[in-house]
């Protein structure tokens, strides 16, 4: 909600209007699959509203700064893909 994807992709990356193959990204996985949930609307862009809630959350914590930690496997090793899986069928 803070980030305009769709500005960001048509005048950055694309330089033209989003077309069927390039569409607005609105999470990590790619539309269409397994795992999209078509259920669930995108967050639409609000700056006002972004603002708002990092100035309720830092509110919140008592005026200290928001604090994010990345968690990732301690493992070099990636996992193995689920069984089913459209790449585990390779």
């Amino acid at each position: 909600m803070a980030i305009d994807r769709r500005t960001l992709l048509e005048e950055v990356i694309l330089r033209h209007p989003p077309d069927d193959v390039n569409l607005v990204a609105d999470g990590p996985f790619l539309k269409g699959s397994f795992v999209d949930a078509t259920g669930v609307e995108p967050f639409e862009y609000n700056p006002l509203l972004a603002k708002g809630l990092v100035a309720a959350a830092r509110k919140e914590m008592g005026g200290n700064p928001i604090r994010l930690t990345l968690e990732y496997p301690a493992t070099p090793k990636p996992a193995p893909f689920a069984p089913g899986s459209p790449r585990g069928s390779r």
